[in-house]
């Protein structure tokens, strides 16, 4: 694995113990943000890390290199680029319907004088 991939994971680490630091520290209302860019960073980080560790050993160098070699096959498959892309657009095309789905109740709920 890339040097690169251990430094992101380090730095996400880092990052999480510095919000959750802060948290601690100061009372503020953003210390339930705070907490929560805690483990929605430092978890994956450490995740990052531990990869890198594992990929990293000796006695996983050709796991890892099948692992690879399986990755770019996988990404050069003209059947399986369309059904990602298919896949994309779908995903694309749920998230703007249920967007302004929620548009719409939120603007009605405001004018009915539910949400203040």
């Amino acid at each position: 694995m890339k040097k690169r991939d251990l430094w992101t994971g380090v730095v996400m680490v880092l990052f999480a113990a510095l919000c959750l630091l802060i948290a601690l520290v100061y009372e503020t209302p953003m210390s339930s943000v705070l907490c929560g860019l805690t483990g929605g960073v430092g978890v994956p980080g450490a995740v990052q890390i531990g990869r890198y560790v594992k990929w990293s050993k000796p006695e996983n160098a050709v796991e890892y290199q099948e692992r690879l070699d399986q990755q770019r096959i996988d990404l050069r498959d003209e059947r399986k680029e369309m059904l990602r892309n298919k896949a994309g657009r779908y995903a694309y095309l749920f998230s703007l319907l249920s967007n302004a789905v929620i548009l719409f109740i939120l603007a009605l709920l405001d004018t009915l004088g539910v949400i203040p």
